[in-house]
C-alpha cells in the first residue's frame, strides 16, 4: 500500500512538473499584428488598402505557416469587404469568408522574421463625409505543426474626408471685372484696391485651409498605430510558480506520511 502510494505521488509529480514546463514553454511563444492604411483620411465612394504585417515573432526555431483572424469593420462608414478583398502577401495564400467576416491564411514556407502577410481592400460609402470608421482584426492566432499562439486584437481607423475644392477660384468670381474700369482715375484706383483686397482674402482662406489640412495629417498619423500588445506572459509564469509551489507542499506532506508509516 505504501509503495503503491509512493509511485503515485512520484508519477502525479512527474505530470505536473511536465506540464508546467510545456506550459512555460507555450506561454513564452508571441507576436504582434499591426495595421497600415494607406492613407488615413479617405474620400467618400474612395478604394484604400489596409496591410496586416506580423512584428516581434518569438516563436521557437520553426516560426509559423498559418495564421487566422476575424475581421470586423465599420458597416455604417465601408462598403461590404468581398471574398477577394483580402490577398495574401508574402507568399501567404488567404481566403476570405465574407458571411463569418474570417479570415485564413497559409504558407509552404516558415515564416521566421517579420513581413506583410495580406492586405485588405476596403470603400468607404457615400455620404459619410465627416465619420470615422475602424477596421479591427480579432480572435487573432497563428501556428505551427503543434504550437498555437494567440495575440491580442488590432485596429486602425479611417476618416472619410471632404472633396477638394478649389478655394481661390471660387473666390475670385466677385471680383469686378477689368471690362468695369474705364475713363476715370479714381474708378481705376477704387477696382484696383477691391482687386487686392479680394486677392489677400483669398490668400488667407488658402492659408487657413492648409492649416486644417496639417492638423488633420497629424491627427490620422498619431491614430494610425496601435501600441503593441506584449501578452498575457506575466500571469501565467505566476500562476505556474503558484502550481509548483502547491506541488512542492504537497510532496513533503506526503512524504512525512510515508516516514510516519513506516
Amino acid at each position: 500500500m505504501k509503495k503503491k502510494l509512493n509511485r503515485f505521488l512520484k508519477i502525479t509529480i512527474m505530470i505536473i512538473a511536465v506540464v508546467l514546463a510545456y506550459s512555460t514553454v507555450v506561454s513564452a511563444y508571441s507576436f504582434t499584428p499591426t495595421m497600415t492604411p494607406s492613407a488615413t483620411t479617405v474620400q467618400e465612394a474612395t478604394e484604400f488598402t489596409v496591410t496586416v504585417k506580423i512584428t516581434n515573432l518569438d516563436l521557437g526555431p520553426n516560426g509559423i505557416n498559418a495564421f487566422s483572424a476575424k475581421l470586423d469593420y465599420d458597416t455604417n462608414v465601408f462598403e461590404p469587404v468581398t471574398a477577394s478583398g483580402v490577398e495574401g502577401l508574402s507568399g501567404w495564400a488567404a481566403t476570405y469568408e465574407p458571411d463569418k467576416k474570417t479570415i485564413a491564411l497559409s504558407k509552404l514556407q516558415y515564416a521566421k522574421t517579420e513581413e506583410n502577410i495580406f492586405q485588405i481592400t476596403l470603400k468607404t460609402k457615400s455620404g459619410v463625409i465627416g465619420k470615422t470608421g475602424t477596421i479591427k482584426l480579432t480572435e487573432v492566432t497563428a501556428a505551427d505543426q503543434s504550437t498555437l499562439t494567440n495575440a491580442q486584437d488590432v485596429s486602425t481607423s479611417i476618416a472619410v474626408g471632404s472633396a477638394t475644392t478649389n478655394t481661390p477660384s471660387s473666390s475670385t468670381n466677385n471680383v469686378p471685372s477689368i471690362s468695369a474700369v474705364t475713363n476715370s482715375k479714381n474708378n481705376n484706383t477704387t477696382n484696383n484696391n477691391i482687386v487686392n483686397n479680394t486677392a489677400n482674402k483669398v490668400n488667407n482662406v488658402a492659408n487657413n485651409t492648409n492649416k486644417v489640412n496639417n492638423i488633420a495629417n497629424k491627427v490620422g498619423t498619431a491614430s494610425k498605430d496601435d501600441i503593441p500588445y506584449t501578452g498575457v506572459e506575466d500571469d501565467i509564469i505566476k500562476a505556474i510558480f503558484v502550481v509548483m509551489a502547491i506541488a512542492l507542499i504537497f510532496y513533503i506532506k506526503f512524504e512525512k506520511i510515508n516516514k510516519e508509516m513506516k
